[in-house]
């Protein structure tokens, strides 16, 4: 199955409303939810998240709200 082509304004709609309907999470479990939704590769879409959360924690629409128990960091709307 081949990967789509997706926007990054699809991207952090789609981040936001799983921060939304997850609460607290992680980046791989940001990553995770893209890649299902999108069809996208781990590889493509793990720096994305990345990218992305930098971006709007820069805004201040997102915080770090602490880590999990294998230290990741854990990401929640402001």
């Amino acid at each position: 199955m081949r990967a789509t082509k997706v926007s990054t304004s699809q991207k952090i709609v789609s981040i936001i409303q799983f921060l939304c309907e997850n609460g607290p999470t992680s980046l791989s479990s940001i990553a995770d939810y893209l890649v299902k939704k999108f069809n996208m590769r781990y590889s493509t879409a793990r720096p994305a998240v990345t990218r992305i959360i930098n971006e709007l924690k820069e805004r201040e629409l997102i915080n770090e709200v602490g880590t999990d128990k294998r230290g990741s960091r854990l990401i929640d709307l402001s």
